[in-house]
């Protein structure tokens, strides 16, 4: 999967030499991992296209330049590659079918996610015999692939789950198939923190909401300690962090939300998204938050003037909501009176639509929306 963060060194003997100096195709496969693990894109894009004009039917070659190319937000670019892989070589390689999932959307999306799924059980499942009849003087498997492949199951598992939460929500036996996911995500891989976090999504679309906190929980427990040692050490992306924050602010965690939004704004403070649900959270908590509010909330909103391309993270719902509080907390001057909007927040789950209601999209909308009184 492509890299979001991290920072690599390397010595000056061991720089990668230009492509144009590179003949073999196997030289130039390894160079652009080089400078795709070192976050050259630009290198590394040079070395895999001259591979491909050697070779165009490599299949690693397609899918690096895949990725490389999904980093630099060409997604149809970067669709097709894979898709050439897929034709080239169906059966073997989750990589691939991972990738076209995250790029494809509803029934496509699931087709793809489940070929992945299924070509890694069959791939673990060769794992283990091999490692029975290499390590039988052993108690437990020692290859190591195994252990990466159970990670990489439970994620897939978890990219299942979530279609069934959004775009497939409405599908027969959606809630199930989901809980079942959820359950194989967590199965194949129990230190797997966004599974939990899934799981307590999931839970509180049931308005199971102490499960849900201690899905949540768990989730935490698994990841916070090892980030408050090493930022760098943390296998949660920035945005499934803010989705935490979410769900924190749904089970009405607030410290611990506000624990996680500080984090995220340390890492990159020019999301408005963050500012936004620290401003909301402190908002929520009543008089004592007040101050704390306005002051995240006018962050939020200088920082939309100043952003031009921030749809990534702020929709106009958001932004309308972050002006109707500012304007509330600014007219209404009294501390009681904040506590009065908070306290007046409408029921989580309230819902008529029984069928529907289970869907996350449903909760997340709800921290998109003005808060109303009962």
């Amino acid at each position: 999967m492509p890299k979001t963060k991290g920072k690599r060194t390397q010595k000056r003997a061991n720089r990668p030499r230009k492509a144009s100096s590179l003949r073999n195709p196997a030289e130039l496969l390894d160079q652009a991992k080089v400078h795709l693990d070192a976050f050259e894109l630009d290198q590394a894009l040079q070395c895999v296209t001259r591979l491909l004009r050697l070779d165009a039917n490599c299949i690693e070659g397609l899918e690096l330049k895949g990725e490389i190319q999904l980093q630099y937000g060409l997604e149809e670019e970067s669709k097709k590659l894979f898709q050439r892989a897929v034709e080239l070589q169906p059966d073997e390689g989750f990589t691939k079918y991972m990738y076209l999932g995250q790029l494809s959307q509803g029934l496509v999306a699931m087709g793809y996610f489940q070929k992945g799924v299924d070509i890694m059980v069959k791939e673990h499942e060769r794992l283990l015999e091999t490692d029975c009849a290499t390590a039988a003087a052993t108690a437990t498997p020692s290859s190591t692939s195994a252990a990466e492949l159970k990670r990489h199951l439970s994620t897939g598992y978890c990219s299942l789950a979530e279609l069934f939460l959004a775009d497939l929500c409405m599908e027969e036996l959606a809630e199930q198939k989901c809980g079942s996911f959820i359950e194989e995500a967590i199965k194949w891989d129990e230190t797997n923190s966004e599974a939990h976090q899934l799981k307590a999504s999931y839970l509180i679309s049931l308005n199971k909401e102490e499960e849900a906190r201690e899905s949540i929980t768990r989730s935490l427990e698994i990841w916070w300690p090892r980030f408050q040692e090493n930022q760098d050490d943390c296998d949660l992306s920035y945005d499934t962090r803010i989705s935490a924050a979410r769900i924190l602010i749904e089970l009405k965690e607030y410290q611990r939300t506000v624990d996680v939004l500080d984090s995220l704004l340390e890492e990159d403070d020019q999301v408005v998204q963050v500012w936004y649900l620290l401003g909301w959270t402190y908002y929520l908590m009543g008089a004592d938050g007040a101050e704390s509010a306005r002051f995240y909330l006018q962050k939020a909103k200088e920082l939309t003037e100043k952003i031009q391309h921030f749809q990534k993270y702020l929709d106009d719902e958001v932004k309308a909501h972050i002006d109707e509080l500012l304007q509330e907390l600014g007219n209404a001057g009294e501390a009681e009176d904040v506590a009065d909007g908070a306290d007046n927040q409408p029921a989580e789950g309230e819902d008529d639509d029984d069928e529907a209601n289970w869907s996350s999209e449903d909760s997340e909308m709800e921290l998109d929306q003005q808060p109303s009184a009962e």
